[in-house]
């Protein structure tokens, strides 16, 4: 039986908030191929639900697995879909199955991932985990475009 520590549970309850509120500015209309455009009603909902977002997640400068620099909200999430996923390479308890499950949502996404889905990975290890060491980590787990490894200082 695996103990768990209710401190160790925060990554994944953030997880789930960050795809709860992301997806809140979305109008809930299933994938149908080609997409719609929003009546003048959901995109006022839209615009409010993003409004209300703004300034809720930190804007910190993060490093992709490309050696990118990105900000976590103007860049990663504001106004998609997202899957959030806390980790770091040497982990060997809960990131290998937390990352084999998160593959089986890449492909069982298909070509959404990067359109309609991004998926991250945001190292607990910045100072381990570089640009490099992630773009390693990306490659050999089979990471496709959509799925991308962040890091950035401890402090953010």
């Amino acid at each position: 039986m695996v103990k768990i520590n209710r401190k160790s549970l925060w990554p994944v309850a953030l997880s789930l908030a960050v795809i709860a509120l992301t997806s809140e500015a979305h109008d809930g209309s299933e994938h149908q191929g080609e997409a719609s455009a929003p009546s003048p009603r959901q995109a006022t909902r839209v615009a409010s639900a993003m409004d209300r977002m703004e300034g809720y997640f930190p804007n910190v400068a993060l490093q992709t697995d490309d050696g990118e620099t990105v900000r976590f909200y103007d860049d990663l999430i504001k106004g998609k879909s997202v899957i959030i996923s806390f980790m770091y390479t040497s982990c060997t308890s809960v990131c290998p199955l937390t990352t084999k499950n998160l593959m089986a949502v890449q492909r069982a996404l298909g070509d959404r991932v990067g359109t309609d889905v991004f998926l991250y990975g945001i190292t607990l290890d910045p100072a381990h985990d570089t640009p490099t060491v992630l773009k390693r980590f990306a490659r050999a787990i089979g990471a496709q475009p959509g799925f991308t490894f962040v890091t950035g200082t401890q402090a953010d």
